[in-house]
């Protein structure tokens, strides 16, 4: 009892330790992007050590903001600096129709041409504006007081006749008389956001947050408009209208930080109700002149102010799962049986390899990590040992997770807290030790590696996650469809490849020595599961369930919602699968984990029976779906308390499994119904820019 408290209170304290080294190590913070929402909450300015300045707009909430904002909208035209600002921005403006996302990847173009008349530009503005937003009424009056008003013709304004030279000097005025011969109008409303006094609001709060703490003044944030950096969409939906700005900010120091920052404004579909208003820190890059302390607080203003203490609390509540509550004997005992054949026994025949609970039916990787865990566990008989590494590893576990929701940034920093409160996932780890731990950890760090563009590697850990469990394959047809995308057909056969060639490297000695035995006893697809322990399909006849009718009209099921899922949402905004194929698109963030988690989702959906501890093969993507769709967040938090409660009874009943098959299935419905976002940048386009 000693040892073990003494090896409890040594992982309490290094399990932190280990944990922010690896996030600090691994999380590329020189070019990592931090697609990141800022909590607009309001700082806690009375803990500084001197008064905070009186300034205006200084509450961070949303709704204050936005309230703010519509004081500004609500202004007359003419006494907003629209005739000025628009013409100047004119080309850094973009309309688009549909709800996509406008991506700024990369620092600003500096050599984009400002030179050319500033004329066409406006007038494909306000012309492809009121295409969208009004009746022919009004769009005829738009085109045709334009064209009366600055004295030209239709190919003119659009540039197509540059028989006449235009001056650029007299478009402000010119502009300014041509918005008081219309009448208010959604066009007009919508483009009265187009200005540098509309922003001010959010410059503010935004100077105030950075700048306006203790921490700030000691590292210097203090930051300046980055020139040409500033980039504004209106985009067109069905049912709203939304106005974003996104600029790029810059240190007064020299090689130091900058900072892409967004203001997305959302109104009803005529532009009559400012509806929200959120401002968001998307990316940051740093400099050699940044130091330890200023990149730290830069994390502050990110999710790493969230995400630290709850890996502290995280660790703390471990220790306490360790030392309060009871190992639980399932299938330890029978892995280390089933490894102990081969690394004790030397067997190779994997029908001869046999533990209490059957015989070894999980790939070469598994025999190999479990082979070390047999070593470092006195052959497994060291079971609080065990714990504490099954520990440390859910530690590594969450910072990954943790960090792909970062980089993705799908989710609010609170809703992270939803990944810590899971009393199945807890026991499946530290109680339980099950493989699928390690098989998950693997597959999440494969995700990480590509969010980061390291395709190869990733393929690498995926393939060794593999090896551990076959549930992982899963995720197979989303990474096969963005390898395509990304890679094309050809560039797509070295990286599956690299998975292949591990599954035989890993299984050479198995393959060389009883091939047959090792396939059918580590990929066994038609392996026959017991209806006693099954979550998802209790509400079914234990006939029913065993018969193989249904286990093939799951997996119909499985693949048309894989091919509906192709078709409708990961390939159609690029136009289809063949041309997202054929052209190639750099996925975003966003998208591939989009693709990886949904993937995996509806194979959970169709799965022919899920097992308790198999809800770790898509817990954690949970929150991450739930706020890809438009589920109200109440549904979506009742959603997760219900799919929680449904996993923690045993054994499951037929309602429980009702219910759990029920909310799969409005997650999956909300997932189909989103709509589109843009999933990447065309290589075509990428080439250029690079």
């Amino acid at each position: 009892m000693e040892n073990n408290s003494t090896a409890l209170s040594v992982f309490i304290l290094l399990a932190p330790i280990c944990v922010v080294w690896i996030f600090k190590r691994f999380g590329n913070h020189n070019n990592a992007v931090a697609p990141t929402a800022i909590e607009t909450k309001a700082l806690e300015t009375e803990k500084a050590k001197k008064p905070p300045r009186k300034l205006p707009f200084t509450d961070f909430s949303d709704e204050c903001l936005r309230a703010d904002l519509e004081k500004i909208w609500q202004r007359e035209v003419s006494k907003l600096p629209v005739h000025t600002d628009l013409p100047r921005l004119s080309k850094r403006i973009d309309v688009t129709l549909g709800d996509h996302e406008y991506g700024v990847t990369g620092l600003p173009d500096f050599e984009m041409p400002l030179t050319d008349s500033m004329i066409p530009s406006v007038y494909r503005i306000l012309t492809t504006t009121s295409s969208a937003l009004e009746d022919e009424p009004t769009r005829s009056q738009i085109k045709n007081n334009f064209l009366t008003t600055f004295n030209v013709s239709d190919a003119e304004a659009k540039g197509e006749d540059k028989s006449r030279t235009i001056p650029d000097f007299d478009v402000a005025g010119t502009l300014s008389k041509y918005l008081a011969t219309l009448d208010d109008n959604a066009t007009i409303r919508a483009l009265k956001c187009c200005n540098q006094s509309f922003l001010f609001p959010a410059v503010i709060r935004l100077k105030f947050l950075i700048t306006n703490n203790p921490d700030s003044n000691e590292q210097d944030m203090s930051y300046k408009d980055l020139r040409g950096g500033w980039r504004i969409q209106v985009d067109i939906a069905d049912d709203q209208v939304r106005v974003i700005h996104k600029k790029w900010e810059q240190s007064f120091r020299e090689d130091s930080f900058q900072f892409l920052w967004e203001l997305e404004v959302k109104f009803d579909r005529m532009v009559t109700v400012l509806e929200s208003a959120t401002v968001r820190i998307r990316q940051v890059k740093f400099g050699e002149e940044d130091t330890t302390e200023r990149r730290e607080q830069w994390d502050k203003l990110t999710k790493l102010h969230v995400i630290l203490p709850l890996l502290a609390f995280e660790c703390v509540l471990n220790a306490l799962i360790l030392f309060k509550v009871p190992y639980t004997e399932i299938d330890w005992i029978a892995y280390m049986q089933e490894v102990a054949g081969v690394f004790v026994d030397k067997e190779l025949d994997y029908s001869k390899l046999r533990g209490d609970t059957g015989p070894l039916v999980y790939p070469a990787g598994f025999v190999y990590i479990y082979g070390a865990l047999y070593w470092l566990t006195d052959r497994g008989a060291d079971i609080f040992s065990a714990q504490l590494l099954f520990a440390a590893i859910y530690m590594i576990f969450t910072a990954v997770v943790f960090d792909i929701y970062r980089r993705s940034a799908a989710t609010p920093p609170w809703a992270l807290v939803l990944l810590c409160l899971s009393k199945r996932i807890h026991s499946i780890f530290v109680l339980r030790l099950f493989n699928d731990c390690i098989a998950m950890l693997l597959l999440y760090c494969a995700v990480l590696l590509f969010i980061k563009k390291r395709w190869s590697w990733g393929c690498f850990v995926f393939s060794l996650a593999v090896s551990v469990k076959m549930n992982v394959l899963l995720f197979a047809p989303g990474l096969l469809l963005l390898l395509l995308k990304r890679f094309g057909v050809w560039g797509t056969i070295p990286k599956l490849a690299i998975c292949a060639s591990l599954q035989v490297i890993l299984g050479l000695p198995f393959l060389l020595t009883y091939p047959v035995s090792y396939f059918h006893g580590s990929f066994d697809f038609g392996r026959q599961f017991f209806y006693i322990w099954t979550v998802n399909l209790k509400f079914l006849p234990e006939d029913i369930f065993l018969d193989k009718r249904l286990a093939l009209g799951l997996l119909l099921c499985h693949v048309t919602a894989l091919v509906v899922f192709l078709l409708v949402r990961w390939c159609r905004w690029e136009g289809g699968v063949v041309k997202s194929v054929r052209e190639g698109y750099e996925p975003t963030a966003e998208h591939i984990v989009t693709v990886l988690f949904t993937s995996n989702f509806i194979g959970i959906v169709f799965a022919r029976s899920l097992h308790f501890q198999f809800y770790s093969w898509y817990f954690h993507t949970l929150p991450y779906l739930l706020w890809c769709t438009d589920l109200p967040t109440p549904i979506r938090l009742i959603i997760m308390f219900l799919i929680e409660i449904v996993w923690n009874v045993f054994p499951s009943r037929a309602w429980s499994s009702s219910i759990l098959a029920t909310c799969h299935l409005i997650v999956l419905v909300s997932l189909l119904m989103k709509p589109l976002k843009p999933t990447g940048l065309p290589l075509k386009t990428l080439e250029k820019r690079l």
